[in-house]
């Protein structure tokens, strides 16, 4: 029942993080459903620890405890973070769910064949009367940036940008926080003029969020004024 590129076996245990990356534990699971839409974050055949387990198995039984049937996963993961390195993707038909890999560069804005084929996979699931309510399950390596961006991109050619980038908010807070990607989604916008959207601050768990922090702590250091000089001794 898969599409695209897949692992027969299992994967060996992937890093917890990167030295630029985000520490995969760290990351929250999934978010809740966006219009039809499951954002989560890459799965993990062998998670760092018992903690931060996260497999296929444990997204679907969730689903299916919360009375979501799920028919399709959406891959997105290029560059370093390729799912086939994390978790072995045939586990998506051991739960009849389809499986389709399109590949995007990390943390850079989908081409435009990518967002067709993301499109494209979604419609042939849902124009099937019989799978119009099953969900759609889609992650990068975090399940933030670029899934919000195709996400999107899909809920764009019904309604407006603004409404769509916050519908993801509401469900993976905080949404999508790389500015490039929500200016170019501005810019696929048919209003007029652009819309400006502006990004929340990186999550906690990013590096960039405690660059960010030690900076704001930097230049509140630097604007605090000088301790005074410590008292003269008195006279003898």
């Amino acid at each position: 029942m898969s599409t695209g590129a897949s692992s027969s076996s299992a994967p060996p245990p992937a890093a917890a993080s990167s030295s630029s990356g985000p520490n995969w534990a760290e990351i929250p699971r999934m978010g809740q459903p966006v219009a039809g839409f499951l954002p989560l974050k890459t799965p993990r055949t062998t998670p760092p620890d018992d903690e931060s387990m996260f497999d296929v198995s444990m997204f679907v039984e969730r689903q299916q405890s919360l009375g979501r049937s799920v028919g399709l996963c959406i891959n997105l993961c290029g560059g370093k973070a390729k799912a086939a390195e994390t978790y072995d993707t045939a586990e998506w038909d051991q739960w009849d769910v389809a499986y389709k890999a399109i590949a995007c560069a990390d943390e850079a804005v989908p081409a435009e064949e990518a967002v067709d084929a993301f499109v494209a996979a979604v419609g042939s699931l849902w124009s099937d009367p019989l799978k119009r309510k099953l969900y759609v399950a889609v992650h990068c390596a975090t399940g933030f940036n670029v899934t919000g961006y195709m996400i999107c991109r899909y809920l764009m050619r019904v309604g407006a940008v603004e409404r769509a980038v916050a519908a993801f908010a509401a469900a993976r807070a905080p949404g999508i926080y790389d500015g490039e990607l929500l200016a170019a989604l501005a810019a696929k916008s048919s209003a007029t003029p652009t819309p400006t959207l502006d990004a929340p601050a990186p999550p906690a768990w990013h590096p960039a969020a405690a660059v960010k922090a030690t900076a704001g702590k930097r230049k509140r250091a630097e604007a605090m004024p000088p301790p005074p000089p410590p008292p003269k001794p008195a006279a003898a």
